[in-house]
């Protein structure tokens, strides 16, 4: 596959975005907190918070092949005075006709990048399926390591998936 453009997205991507939202969530309910029937209600707008510039901390990345989007990732720095160091990483999601390609590599590497550029920003965290052990060796490969472990802490169709949570430090400390 040819590596993807990767661009912040904006308003006008919007209706894109949630047709990826939705596309991915009905594929992997157990890789998502939020599932498909909540998600499939909101309207393409409901997501414009998501898709400010980097320099907020509120930022989504799209990847895209030709002029479809194919795969995103979101940064949601937190808001308090006492934890404006700290992002989290939320709605990794590559299409499954586009996994295993990259995408979600490239993702993570542009997103961690971004991240680094903003002041004050020292600390990336997520939650990943336990389970899915691709999407966290993808996790490791760029850095993250695991610091705890949240059983049962979604349940899809009357079974309980574990979420790993992980983090990056984008500035480490000197030993």
């Amino acid at each position: 596959m040819t590596a993807p453009a990767i661009r912040p997205l904006g308003p006008a991507d919007a209706s894109a975005y949630k047709r990826l939202r939705d596309a991915c969530l009905l594929a992997a309910p157990e890789a998502f907190t939020s599932d498909h029937a909540s998600e499939a209600l909101r309207g393409a707008d409901s997501y414009a918070p998501r898709l400010a510039p980097p320099d907020t901390g509120q930022f989504t990345l799209g990847a895209f092949a030709a002029d479809e989007l194919i795969g995103a990732i979101t940064c949601a720095r937190e808001r308090g005075a006492k934890n404006r160091h700290v992002a989290q990483v939320v709605g990794m999601m590559v299409l499954p006709r586009a996994q295993r390609g990259g995408v979600g590599a490239a993702l993570v590497a542009r997103l961690t990048a971004q991240a680094r550029a903003l002041d004050g920003l020292d600390h990336l965290v997520l939650t990943v399926t336990a389970a899915n052990a691709h999407t966290v060796r993808l996790y490791e490969r760029a850095g993250y390591a695991a610091f705890g472990l949240h059983r049962r802490a979604i349940r899809v169709d009357g079974r309980y998936h574990d979420k790993l949570h992980m983090a990056l430090d984008l500035h480490p400390l000197a030993a």
